[in-house]
């Protein structure tokens, strides 16, 4: 519904509007695409702004994601063990939490005739990598 207006507020209003000032547009408006067509990056490096586009991730960059941890993993070294799991995984589904036989990664330097211990994380990487190679070379 619409609100009564008195005939000479109306009157009033409408000269009003009779009176405003009208712009005239100017030619370059006229011919403007509309915006919907507007170059945007183009506008940005007229009036030298800066404009990058956010990097894309290469999908051929990662050949799958782990099922366990969701880590993006790339097929090569330890990871290309015919599963889906990263190395780490894969490795704390076959050995478990068991820290039986690291205790033989220590090894001599070359340099002092002392055994060096290495890091925990070390010892499990070169644990898998030696399940890896006799995985590889068993017979079957």
């Amino acid at each position: 519904m619409s609100k009564y207006i008195p005939p000479h507020l109306r009157r009033q209003k409408e000269e009003e509007e009779r009176n405003k000032i009208i712009v005239p547009i100017s030619e370059e408006a006229k011919v403007a695409p509309p915006p919907s067509k507007w170059n945007f990056r183009a506008a940005l490096l007229k009036n030298n702004k800066e404009f990058e586009k956010p990097k894309k991730l290469e999908k051929a960059s990662w050949d799958y994601m782990c099922v366990q941890c969701n880590k993006l993993v790339k097929r090569d070294g330890l990871n290309n063990n015919g599963t889906k799991y990263c190395w780490e995984c894969h490795s704390k589904i076959i050995f478990g939490n068991s820290q039986t036989g690291l205790e033989n990664y220590d090894y001599d330097s070359e340099h002092d005739n002392m055994m060096v211990s290495i890091s925990h994380y070390q010892k499990m990487k070169l644990r898998y990598q030696n399940y890896l190679e006799d995985l590889n070379n068993a017979d079957y």
